[in-house]
């Protein structure tokens, strides 16, 4: 890969993150999100979106542009590949989600809300997409693959085989997430603080926790972030939820069942990321610490403080035992998870802009890089550290 370019747009880029090996620089503002295409023949290629209100599809291993689309009407909120490749979804926070085709062409626009989309997922294997809005609604469409085979764009009644909008929250949908086959649809909201369970061809709410059921208590916080674990032993999985208290939950995919509860943080948890094929869960706070649980006995393996400016997102390579974590302070830290020892900081944003996104791509074997996008408008990618200690790169 070569180095970072001369000059870029919004920022001044004449002296790059010093580790940076290149950069994606078309954005104006901040970039919210970024996410790589899974192909292993071409592992580098990434969709990135910000406040610019711009999507950028670009190939980070030599910066050229793929497309930019500048049709959004607000910030895009995120941005995210399906499972195959040959699409790729970009939200904003007008309430429009756009696919995108793998060659950058516009296959359509689908119109949400009237508040803005503050997440999407494909689903794990098919051409379903979720989405949750900030007036409390979910969306769902199935995009007909047929119009891969077009180049132009087609309007969104005849662009998806079905959609339905799940019955309405109390209010905003901050996150959401297929299950591990796809089968369900959970849900957070930032209102109630309840967590709930669909059936995603249908609509109908299948399982609901409520705060106080969480919370053992009448005062409860809000929720703010979800992730959840790989298919286990039978198809059981488990949804891990995250509170702006610093609360941890575990629950029972099948019936949202609280299994554990966690106190890892004192601040807002920011982030939650499973470590593929292990019983360990990571969680990154506001108050700068990143903690280790472990399923296998229900506790808190290990915390680290990684700096009073707070962490914002977790980046993890599959097979690795380093992960790395993005903060407020403009770095990505690459820390052991076995022993919390901190291993390497990378200057990650240019004058210590906070970081808002960190993603690995999906063949991290034939890519060994991660990139980092944060308020200095840029996607800067950097080497792994095992790569760099491997003397691969």
């Amino acid at each position: 890969m070569s180095g970072g370019p001369d000059e870029g747009a919004g920022v001044e880029m004449m002296h790059p993150p010093p580790e940076a090996v290149q950069c994606i620089c078309e954005h104006l503002d901040a970039v919210l999100c970024v996410d790589f295409l899974p192909d292993v023949n071409s592992p580098m290629v990434a969709v990135s979106g910000g406040c610019d209100d711009v999507t950028m599809i670009s190939n980070g291993a030599d910066s050229s542009t793929i497309a930019k689309l500048e049709h959004h009407k607000e910030s895009v909120s995120a941005v995210a590949f399906c499972n195959d490749g040959t699409m790729c979804a970009s939200a904003d926070l007008a309430g429009s989600i756009t696919i995108i085709r793998q060659d950058g062409s516009i296959l359509t626009i689908l119109d949400g809300p009237d508040g803005g989309f503050e997440w999407l997922q494909w689903h794990p294997t098919g051409a379903a997409l979720v989405a949750g809005a900030e007036d409390g609604t979910v969306w769902l469409w199935v995009i007909k693959k047929s119009g891969l085979k077009r180049t132009d764009t087609i309007p969104q009644e005849k662009a998806c085989q079905h959609s339905i909008t799940f019955p309405s929250h109390p209010g905003p949908v901050p996150r959401g997430s297929f299950s591990p086959t796809g089968a369900n649809v959970v849900t957070i909201c930032h209102e109630d603080s309840g967590v709930r369970l669909f059936d995603p061809r249908t609509g109908s709410m299948i399982a609901q926790r409520t705060g106080p059921d969480m919370f053992l208590r009448e005062t409860v916080s809000p929720l703010c972030t979800l992730a959840v674990s790989e298919p286990g032993p039978g198809g059981a999985w488990l949804v891990y939820v995250g509170s702006e208290d610093g609360h941890v939950f575990v629950l029972k995919g099948s019936d949202l069942s609280v299994l554990h509860r966690f106190r890892p943080h004192m601040e807002p948890v920011e982030c939650i990321k499973t470590i593929p094929r292990t019983p360990l869960v990571l969680t990154c706070s506001g108050d700068g610490s990143l903690a280790v649980l472990d399923m296998s006995s229900g506790k808190e393996r290990l915390s680290k403080n990684l700096g009073a400016g707070g962490c914002t997102q977790i980046g993890v390579v599959p097979k690795s035992s380093f992960s790395y974590v993005g903060t407020a302070e403009g770095s990505v830290v690459c820390v052991n998870i076995l022993s919390g020892e901190v291993v390497h900081v990378y200057e990650a944003q240019l004058g210590g802009a906070p970081v808002f996104c960190v993603a690995v791509p999906k063949h991290p074997e034939s890519a060994p890089y991660f990139a980092a996008g944060g308020d200095d408008g840029c996607v800067w990618v950097f080497p792994l550290w095992e790569s760099i200690v491997a003397g691969t790169v």
